[in-house]
């Protein structure tokens, strides 16, 4: 037989087991901590299949951070794209910096205008954060 205490500290993906929450149905549950701080409670079931944090892309900030180049005030972005996918749509790479810093997931309704002429650069501090107008959003 298994005991609970064996689950403590073991890893999924992101996600790090740190108590049992109790049981839901039939399955167990527990709380859990993601490598970006976000806490949550989940199922067993549900950390086998899925072990990403709610926050999604932005939990992986360090790995994020690590194809950006600080050069001179602009932070260069190493590869070929600049933009990402989010809830399946696109977000610019500056975008889901500036959020990340400002803890402000709604990133749905904002466009992104750049003011610096550097190729590449993604510094959320060379751009604008503008509400998109109702058009704009589609």
């Amino acid at each position: 037989m298994v005991h609970l205490s064996e689950f403590i500290g073991k890893r999924f993906g992101s996600l790090t087991i740190t108590d049992f929450a109790g049981w839901k149905h039939s399955d167990l549950m527990f709380h859990c901590i993601c490598d970006c701080g976000e806490k949550s409670i989940r199922s067993y079931e549900g950390l086998k299949r899925n072990s990403s944090c709610i926050n999604g892309f932005y939990c992986n900030i360090n790995k994020f951070m690590s194809k950006i180049k600080k050069i001179e005030g602009c932070w260069i972005w190493k590869l070929s794209y600049r933009f990402v996918k989010h809830k399946d749509k696109r977000v610019h790479v500056a975008q889901v910096l500036y959020f990340y810093s400002k803890k402000i997931f709604t990133h749905d309704k904002y466009r992104c205008i750049k003011k610096c002429r550097t190729k590449n650069c993604v510094n959320p501090d060379h751009f604008e954060f503008k509400l998109a107008s109702k058009n704009q959003e589609k």
